[in-house]
């Protein structure tokens, strides 16, 4: 389970979730993200991430992704 912003010093999240898909790592990533824009949102989605959270949500509502992230589903 990795937890990923899509903006990271030196590197984009989506390039550290494709690169984690394409090496066929079990590693499930969910993005933490204070940006809404569809090409942030989008970007991560399809670099492999199974979920996308905004940082402002309650914790109760970031635990609850994590753990279903980390059960398999995804979380949008």
């Amino acid at each position: 389970m990795a937890l990923l912003d899509c903006r990271l010093p030196g590197r984009e999240g989506a390039e550290v979730a494709e690169a984690i898909r394409e090496q066929g790592l079990p590693t499930r990533v969910l993005a933490l993200s204070a940006y809404t824009d569809d090409k942030y949102v989008y970007g991560m989605l399809q670099a492999g991430a199974a979920g996308y959270l905004l940082k402002d949500e309650p914790l109760e509502t970031v635990v609850a992704a994590v753990q279903a992230v980390a059960r398999g589903e995804e979380w949008y």
